[in-house]
């Protein structure tokens, strides 16, 4: 609570997305939904966007990565005090949906496009960071307004493969 009162909610906010992403939470805080802040909703309560919400979304004109599309519909989202959503989300939706795959080498993990996808406007460009070089998945404007149009059936992705989890952690933890 300290830190809380030095860096504010703002900071708060960011490491509880970080360890969303990375699927740090415990079973405790999921179901206890224990990160209650004030634009967030239990798990079981999920407020999803209206039309009029989703068109306030502005889409980039150029191909973008998911996280910045994400970074507008969240903002968007809070601000019609809406249900959250996460990139890992999104992409985990795509995957589902048969745009993505999860690819594995070299030890590393990656979602790809498929050839759905890439047919549906998901291209890739390589990129140099100090780890060395990767491929980030860019999604055209097309692909984008259909990721917003389709934001409450990814909400309702999202919560059920949360549910799940919960529910096989419980099983699991049960069978010890």
């Amino acid at each position: 609570e300290e830190k809380l009162k030095r860096y504010g909610e703002r900071f708060l906010n960011l490491i509880i997305d970080y360890c969303e992403e990375q699927n740090t939470l415990t079973l405790e805080e999921k179901k206890a939904d224990k990160v209650d802040k004030k634009k967030r909703r239990p798990l079981q309560e999920l407020i999803l966007p209206t039309d009029e919400v989703i068109k306030k979304i502005s889409i980039f004109e150029e191909p973008s990565q998911v996280s910045l599309l994400v970074k507008e519909i969240n903002r968007v989202l809070e601000e019609n005090n809406c249900t959250r959503i996460t990139s890992v989300k999104v992409c985990d939706w795509l995957v589902s949906k048969g745009y993505l795959r999860v690819s594995e080498e070299e030890g590393k993990r990656a979602k790809v496009p498929t050839e759905k996808g890439f047919t549906a406007g998901i291209t890739q460009e390589r990129r140099e960071s100090q780890r060395g070089v990767y491929q980030v998945n860019l999604y055209s404007p097309s692909l984008q307004q259909w990721i917003c149009d389709s934001i409450a059936e990814i909400q309702k992705f999202s919560k059920k493969a949360i549910e799940q989890e919960i529910s096989v952690q419980e099983d699991h933890g049960e069978n010890e």
